[in-house]
């Protein structure tokens, strides 16, 4: 059990802060979502709440430029995932997920006992050099469910080589009333969290829409929490910015400047025919259009100053960004 604001406000104290040596960018994607086939479980069947656990990527990761290659699910903190030394961070999920099997009663729990509903674990696919790291939790509930009613899915898939971070979103039931208390955001973050200081990057809710920003957790600035569990299929994509052209991503979409001033640049790097739309926050389409450049221009001078979605279909991938218009 754990309460988000709490964690944070630890990290907002400390003085000194970490530079960011890489920048990320953020893609949304749909995809169909499959449960892993045969995976090496790290709960081993027994009920959890809060997992002390700790597994091995099988390859040497790169975060924020620093090899991590074993990863911590410290205790207390649920999804949340740390370095071995306390230096890095990546929270594919912060809301206070348990065992659907688990039981808290006057007398105690059953924490650590067989027959355990929500199992965690792990597979390692792909030819060396190319691998991904896939880490699951399945029908997993949440502490504050008493009767356990509600479940989602998702995974943590780190890429070999592109060091490409996705946070991929199943099948749920969670009514939107209980998971918009339930804090949760994703996020990575470089620091030390021994001595609560940290910088990185969250995504964050923003209505229907999602929010991807830098952070200094040392300001004491609280990011919007999802307001639902994302629809089944959704993926969250974040890749630094020298994995931009290589080979296995490069129909990858980058969008700039954020914020826009009159001309929003679509860089289409493997110059696939893309689709692309400016939608409105209430969903209105203001303007499409279909291209394989390499270079896409699109004026939007005459918007009005706000926060628009621009959506790219390319490649059977469905991508979808927030920018602001000055």
């Amino acid at each position: 059990m754990k309460a988000l604001k709490l964690i944070l406000y630890v990290l907002f104290i400390s003085a000194n802060t970490f530079a960011q040596e890489v920048e990320y960018f953020f893609e949304q994607l749909s995809n169909d979502y499959t449960n892993l086939s045969n995976p090496i479980s790290i709960n081993n069947g027994l009920v959890w709440d809060d997992p002390g656990y700790e597994v091995s990527i099988g390859f040497d990761f790169k975060l924020f430029n620093t090899l991590v290659s074993d990863l911590t699910f410290e205790e207390g903190l649920g999804a949340d995932l740390f370095s071995t030394d306390m230096n890095h961070a990546i929270w594919p999920a912060t809301a206070d997920i348990a065992d659907r099997a688990y039981i808290e009663t006057i007398t105690g729990d059953n924490l650590g006992a067989t027959g355990s509903l929500s199992p965690i674990s792990y597979l390692l696919e792909g030819d060396e050099g190319n691998r991904i790291f896939k880490l699951e939790w399945k029908n997993v509930g949440f502490y504050e469910d008493e009767e356990m009613n509600y479940f989602m899915n998702f995974q943590l898939w780190l890429y070999e080589g592109s060091d490409m971070i996705e946070v991929h979103f199943g099948a749920s039931d969670v009514p939107n009333f209980f998971f918009s208390q339930e804090d949760n955001i994703i996020g990575f973050f470089n620091g030390d969290f021994w001595w609560e200081t940290a910088t990185g990057y969250i995504l964050e809710g923003d209505g229907d829409s999602y929010n991807f920003n830098y952070y200094d957790f040392t300001q004491p600035t609280y990011p919007n929490a999802f307001s639902s569990v994302p629809e089944d299929g959704t993926v969250f994509r974040f890749y630094p910015e020298y994995a931009v052209g290589m080979d296995k991503i490069e129909w990858v979409i980058k969008t700039y400047p954020n914020p826009v001033n009159d001309f929003l640049h679509i860089d289409n790097l493997g110059q696939a025919l893309t689709e692309y739309k400016i939608v409105a926050l209430d969903g209105r389409i203001l303007k499409a259009g279909t291209s394989a450049e390499q270079s896409i221009q699109i004026d939007l001078s005459h918007l009005k100053s706000g926060v628009y979605l621009i959506t790219c279909d390319t490649n059977g991938k469905h991508i979808k960004k927030s920018f602001v218009k000055q």
